[in-house]
């Protein structure tokens, strides 16, 4: 079934590990098209906890950050 229409997505994973959710992000990708979904990028934010300020709300680590933003503008 084709739930996302045809719908722009990124695909994001975190953990709290090295890997990032990697094997999880990695399934996301595989079975999103069969569902509909048009991948337009994705990210994997390891060791979440290090790189990801809660009292601002964004991720602290620059390059991740900047990796974030150019994902999010390949929806447009």
């Amino acid at each position: 079934m084709k739930v996302y229409q045809n719908k722009p997505m990124v695909v994001f994973a975190t953990s709290t590990g090295r890997g990032g959710g990697a094997n999880v992000l990695k399934t996301a990708l595989d079975s999103a098209p069969h569902f509909g979904a048009v991948v337009k990028a994705s990210l994997s934010v390891p060791l979440f906890r290090e790189h990801f300020d809660l009292n601002l709300g964004k991720i602290s680590e620059p390059a991740l950050d900047s990796a974030f933003a150019s994902a999010l503008r390949r929806l447009f």
